[in-house]
């Protein structure tokens, strides 16, 4: 009987040893997992903002190829950030613009890709409509339109956010009517 009492007294709870182990590994894993939870929070985010930048970036040339695919005739073919296309919305397939809105420019003024339109087809005019498609370029950013101007070369660059680099979209698009 005497043993069995010396072995309760014995086995009555942990030491403050024991606890202090047990405090110490619980906050060791606890630690590994918050830098782990936050690592895997920092690289969603810059997943998000590389996707969400470069489809805004996508959005704008789809915008711009497409208006420049039907286009009618390149007007200014000298210029590396800007191009100015007749597009027929009326259909006379003749001469020109002969119509408001049938005058468009696309042009990258500083970090901004704007469409402008013109209501009596003179670039010289204030624009009809003015249209900030994309407002994150970055220097490199080219619109060129080639020699016999039947073609144009589209480079567009944009700085995603978080420092992840700069991200280039270049295409090459054919203007059927011209």
């Amino acid at each position: 009987m005497r043993r069995l009492i010396f072995r309760l007294r014995r086995d009555e709870g942990i030491t403050l040893v024991e606890m202090m182990v047990a405090a110490f590994i619980a906050t060791v894993t606890l630690a590994v997992l918050v830098s782990w939870l936050t690592v895997i929070d920092r690289a969603d985010r810059a997943q998000e903002s590389d996707f969400e930048t470069l489809n805004d970036l996508r959005f704008a040339k789809a915008e711009m190829v497409k208006e420049l695919r039907f286009a009618g005739d390149v007007m200014s073919p000298t210029e590396t950030d800007k191009v100015t296309v007749w597009v027929d919305l009326d259909g006379s397939r003749g001469g020109g613009p002969d119509g408001p809105g049938e005058l468009v420019t696309w042009e990258i003024t500083g970090a901004q890709l704007v469409r402008y339109e013109y209501t009596n087809n003179d670039v010289d005019d204030l624009p009809l409509n003015l249209k900030v498609v994309f407002d994150q370029l970055e220097a490199g950013s080219t619109l060129i339109p080639d020699a016999d101007q039947t073609s144009v070369s589209i480079t567009l660059i944009a700085d995603v956010p978080g420092d992840q680099g700069l991200r280039t979209i270049k295409t090459q698009v054919s203007i059927r009517n011209a």
